[in-house]
């Protein structure tokens, strides 16, 4: 029942993550790319993890676009493109009309990701759907929880990104009918990995990872936050230059 509902990302409700800002949905951002440094610029993955930490989201954007349509091994990648819109539709220099498309691409990968089975994009959407508040929203959020805690990797690693409260609060605010089929359908999830799009010129070059024997495929799940199916076109507004240095 859960897994054919269409992502919860209608302007009316979405509209509702706005108002808990950007610090109610900080989350831990830090992992190492994949690879060696090398000398020169940094580019690709590497360079848009960088612009991510240094919440520069709208340049790192058009980047995790290009490099999530490589599909399945670029979950890490669609989680942050999630979670950087999450964090732009909040930001006070985002014009308002733009704010419920962001929200809604935003929960539209995390929703990729985490159904490819990125434990980060589980816990992150049962945290994002708690902060919606409303019913759908939250059963929607249920069932991303127990889809967490079933998760064997992040378990074999001893990491739980759901903190107990957030889980319990989840629970209490279902039925306990509601809570039973949820349950349920959570535990027969079954993965769907990420479709590969067809790389356009343009995102040819901005997946290029400059660093020394690193390419753009990601393997971990270090990154945590807020984390397509294309909205907004390969390579976006306003990215960054192959090549591009930042401090």
């Amino acid at each position: 029942m859960f897994r054919s509902i269409s992502v919860i990302a209608s302007v009316t409700l979405l509209a509702a993550c706005s108002t808990s800002g950007p610090e109610g949905r900080r989350g831990e951002r830090r992992a190492e790319a994949p690879g060696q440094a090398g000398a020169g610029p940094v580019s690709g993955f590497t360079l848009a993890s960088r612009l991510v930490d240094r919440e520069r989201y709208d340049a790192a954007l058009p980047i995790l676009r290009c490099v999530a349509g490589q599909g399945h091994g670029y979950e890490i990648a669609q989680h942050l493109a999630g979670n950087s819109l999450i964090r732009l539709a909040d930001a006070e220099t985002t014009p308002d009309i733009m704010r419920p498309e962001h929200l809604t691409e935003g929960f539209e990968r995390l929703e990729i990701a985490a159904s490819a089975g990125w434990g980060a994009a589980q816990a992150e959407l049962a945290r994002a759907y708690w902060d919606v508040g409303s019913p759908q929203a939250i059963e929607r959020g249920v069932y991303w929880a127990s889809v967490y805690t079933r998760n064997s990797r992040d378990r074999a690693y001893g990491i739980n990104r759901i903190p107990d409260t957030l889980e319990a609060n989840l629970l209490a605010a279902v039925s306990v009918s509601e809570r039973a089929g949820i349950l349920e359908e959570a535990a027969i999830f079954v993965v769907e990995p990420m479709q590969a799009e067809a790389l356009t010129p343009e995102c040819a070059q901005l997946v290029q990872d400059r660093r020394v024997g690193a390419g753009t495929r990601q393997r971990g799940q270090g990154r945590g936050g807020r984390g397509n199916r294309g909205r907004g076109g390969p390579g976006g507004r306003g990215g960054p230059g192959i090549g591009t240095d930042i401090d």
